[in-house]
């Protein structure tokens, strides 16, 4: 009986803390990215002296495309548009799947960046030009240091968007679905022609990217559902 009563008790703690999640989504999702901004500027700080570079000869063979910009800009659209739509317009569960596994893909991406400090030396020596996509470039140059790389946030957390997505009720039909790939794909893709990232960075936020999207949607299942 009192093993029965433990039970129950544990149980009731359980569904407290997921009505408590439930009730204050906003506020945990902000709490979060004010969390990983600031854990992220603050790595980014740590060990420059010795950070191991990053770089393949396939790298050499990519040509640096300032068109690519606009792209890499998406990415923050993306997130902050998953977030607000997931939110309001989608299930419980596949938001707290989408915020699980961004909160793995984020913090566990940052302990491997103090681990193993990383970086590219990849970028032309500067850009000429007073178009757009130059200045775009540079501003992407200015904010974005090209360390802590390996994997690609850019891409590990795109690809998780994606796959989420792909599970998303609002999508009605397949071009809607390759529409997100397109874009997604495109948002990788603008990291190497931008010399942002290398190949292996991508390569890894493919593979980290698919396991913390995994890894995220077993502990919604697990917990929440």
């Amino acid at each position: 009986m009192e093993w029965s009563e433990q039970k129950e008790e544990k149980q009731e703690r359980h569904r407290s803390v997921i009505e408590w999640f439930d009730s204050h989504p906003v506020f945990v999702s902000l709490f979060f990215w004010a969390t990983y901004l600031l854990l992220f500027f603050a790595v980014e700080h740590v060990g420059r002296s010795s950070h191991i570079m990053v770089h393949s000869r396939l790298d050499d063979l990519i040509p640096f495309v300032k068109y690519a910009a606009p792209f890499y800009y998406i990415w923050f659209a993306a997130l902050l548009i998953t977030f607000l739509v997931f939110l309001f317009h989608e299930s419980r569960t596949l938001y707290w799947k989408l915020f699980t596994s961004m909160v793995l893909c984020t913090m566990l991406s940052i302990l491997l960046y103090f681990l193993i400090p990383n970086g590219v030396n990849l970028r032309p020596s500067s850009i000429s030009g007073s178009d757009l996509f130059s200045w775009m470039v540079r501003m992407i140059w200015k904010a974005d240091n090209p360390y802590n790389v390996c994997p690609s946030l850019h891409v590990s957390t795109s690809l998780i968007l994606d796959l989420l997505w792909q599970e998303s009720s609002l999508l009605k039909t397949p071009a809607e679905k390759a529409g997100i790939h397109l874009t997604d794909g495109l948002i990788m893709l603008s990291t190497v022609l931008l010399k942002q990232h290398s190949v292996i960075d991508v390569g890894a936020g493919i593979l980290f990217g698919w396991l913390m999207y995994r890894l995220g949607s077993f502990l919604t299942e697990r917990f929440y559902c």
